[in-house]
């Protein structure tokens, strides 16, 4: 798995530009002309001309100097990373007296490089379920880990930061509250299925960073080749490790094999980090899913 260079600013930074000089050119036009001629009309419209000047300048800027999502806090015009990643899976379930009991477990070596810095990172996770098939609702009770590297030195010329080329796609991480980078994740789940359309489930996660040297990553994955955000940003830890704890509960209901409607709530009980960064430490958050399978 390789990330690719993909420039900041990108397909749609010339119509910034483009925009740009145009309203400039106006401006410049509608000045001299209101100077030249008195005019206080042009002269008004010149003024509110020259704050779109400014905005469409500052956005233009902002596509060309970007934070990288590290730890570094340097500035760059530009993604320049190769990430080549190694690693195995296991997944299984396996009959017993009370139902079925499965096991995942999956780890993952990175190296390549960051900007100016050669790249090592490394992530692990496991889970352990147990569904009782021969109970009622058939309840399906799971507990698993999920560790990611983080990068203790900053100023050293390695970057340790696990990075995902795409977000996780288990639900137990449903409310994208942490990217798996400079993470250690211990969560607990339970799962009923009382109507073969319905299901019920509820977790529990004790989130803490890896390292409190680097940062509290968030994002949807790299997935965007244009602009100066390719998918994960940080924020500052300050030395802090605890995110806290994220409770969730969700309801799945099928009407038909293609369709499916799926409702999530979810509240984060933040820990030392968010203390360091915002007024409050609480969160709650829901959303409303609805899919089409053809």
């Amino acid at each position: 798995m390789s990330g690719g260079h993909g420039h900041a600013g990108g397909a749609h930074r010339w119509r910034l530009r483009l925009a740009f000089i145009l309203v400039a050119g106006y401006f410049v036009v509608e000045l001299v002309a209101g100077l030249m001629s008195g005019s206080l009309a042009l002269l008004s419209d010149a003024g509110h001309m020259a704050a779109d000047v400014v905005a469409l300048g500052a956005a233009l800027v902002a596509t060309r100097i970007a934070t990288r999502p590290d730890n570094t806090g340097r500035p760059t015009t530009r993604a320049d990373i190769t990430v080549v990643a190694v690693g195995g899976s296991l997944a299984g379930a396996y009959p017993s007296r009370a139902g079925t009991t499965d096991v995942t477990v999956w780890a993952a070596q990175q190296g390549g490089h960051w900007y100016e810095q050669s790249h090592r990172g490394r992530a692990v996770t496991a889970s352990l379920g147990q569904r009782f098939d021969r109970v009622a609702w058939r309840p399906w009770l799971r507990a698993g880990v999920a560790w990611a590297s983080g990068d203790g030195d900053a100023a050293d010329d390695r970057h340790a930061t696990f990075f995902p080329m795409l977000p996780s796609g288990d639900r137990v991480s449903s409310l994208n509250a942490y990217a798996l980078m400079n993470l250690r994740d211990l969560w607990t789940r339970a799962e009923l299925s009382p109507h073969r359309a319905f299901d019920l489930a509820a977790g529990v996660h004790r989130v803490q960073l890896a390292d409190g040297a680097d940062r509290w990553y968030q994002g949807s994955g790299a997935t965007i080749r244009a602009g100066n955000y390719f998918g994960y940003q940080g924020r500052n830890a300050r030395g802090a490790t605890s995110l806290g704890t994220v409770l969730d509960a969700q309801i799945t209901w099928r009407p038909t094999r293609w369709w499916t409607l799926r409702a999530l709530g979810g509240r984060v009980l933040g820990g030392d980090v968010q203390a360091t960064l915002f007024a409050g430490t609480r969160l709650t958050t829901g959303w409303v899913e609805s899919t089409l399978r053809f």
